[in-house]
């Protein structure tokens, strides 16, 4: 057997915990404010582990999550909602997506789910 989790770098881990949690339904496994905080998923999303590191995120993720939904825009608008940051937009109708951050900083992509169309 083999369980691959995504990691995430991040100054204070509660608001990041948080964010997730709302976002997307994941549960913190003990203490969100600890240094180190596994965030338990919904059925079929990876687990997310975050990591409290002293210095802050100065360039572009070298890793980040795509998350495809069929209504890119009322997602965005959640996420906004909740302390991300809109970043671009890529407006292939083709390959449509929305390049994000969460309150970290760490960017990820809320992109229209092409099976769904």
């Amino acid at each position: 057997m083999i369980n691959v989790e995504v990691s995430i770098d991040v100054l204070e881990t509660g608001p990041v915990a948080d964010f997730w949690c709302e976002l997307l339904g994941y549960r913190p496994e003990g203490d969100a404010d600890a240094d180190w905080v596994r965030l338990d998923p919904p059925d079929g999303l990876p687990t997310l582990n975050l990591q409290r590191v002293p210095e802050a995120k100065h360039t572009k993720n070298r890793v980040h999550l795509d998350i495809y939904v069929t209504d890119p825009e009322s997602w965005i608008g959640r996420a906004l909602e909740l302390g991300a940051t809109r970043l671009s937009v890529h407006d292939d109708a083709d390959d449509w997506y929305c390049v994000m951050a969460d309150p970290a900083g760490n960017e990820f992509c809320i992109c229209d789910d092409p099976d769904d169309d």
